[in-house]
């Protein structure tokens, strides 16, 4: 996923125009401009919106997808694949999380494991808008 600051700079490149000439068609200071591009975190919402209606786009509110236990198999499945886990790891991650039991509460995991494998599941969910509303407390010590 882009970050504003990377969609805003290409889009406005894309069109050929100058951060001058983009904030006077937008309606909005050059500082709101290189603030944006320069990816800036205090930055006014109503100003980034005018920015970003430019390019039919706005900022919003967006609701995360329901982390099914299909997709907690895939995410298992994506480790293994990278070889990230083993076989054995992965059957008994998934008897757990199915259980109901908590994240490596068999203690098959040895050493810094344990928080490597649950960073990764995180990072998976974040990347692909997913929480876990049936077993949230899976991933929690």
């Amino acid at each position: 996923m882009k970050t504003l600051a990377e969609f805003v700079k290409e889009r406005r490149k894309e069109v050929g125009l100058t951060q001058e000439e983009f904030a006077d068609r937008a309606g909005v200071a050059l500082t709101v401009v290189r603030k944006i591009e320069q990816g800036k975190t205090k930055l006014n919402m109503e100003k980034v919106n005018l920015v970003l209606a430019m390019f039919g786009h706005e900022l919003g509110v967006q609701e995360k997808q329901k982390f099914i236990p299909a997709t907690f198999q895939a995410v298992l499945g994506n480790l293994y694949d990278r070889g990230l886990i083993d076989r054995e790891e992965l059957d008994v991650l998934l008897e757990e999380y199915f259980n109901g039991d908590k994240f490596n509460s068999k203690k098959l995991l040895k050493d810094q494991r344990p928080e490597m494998i649950k960073n990764e599941i995180k990072q998976m969910m974040t990347r692909n808008n997913l929480t876990d509303l049936n077993h949230p407390n899976y991933l929690k010590v």
